[in-house]
């Protein structure tokens, strides 16, 4: 998948440049991470949560949530 089609598809994962996974977790930093991602900063001992459904779907729309 390109960078034009990663960005067209909505919010992608911050980890990895080459990520197009969709955003399921964010971390107290602010930055989104798929599942995969999110599970390895959780495992690494970083503050990471899973996204609400309602979160997601304000980052899909292009809107901001509330703080970690």
């Amino acid at each position: 998948m390109n960078n034009e089609e990663c960005i067209a598809n909505g919010p992608s994962c911050d980890m990895a440049k080459d990520c197009c996974e969709p955003v399921t977790h964010i971390d107290s930093s602010g930055f989104a991470y798929c599942a995969a991602h999110g599970a390895s900063r959780r495992r690494s001992g970083r503050r990471c949560r899973k996204l609400r459904p309602h979160e997601i779907r304000r980052l899909g729309r292009g809107q901001t949530i509330a703080s970690y």
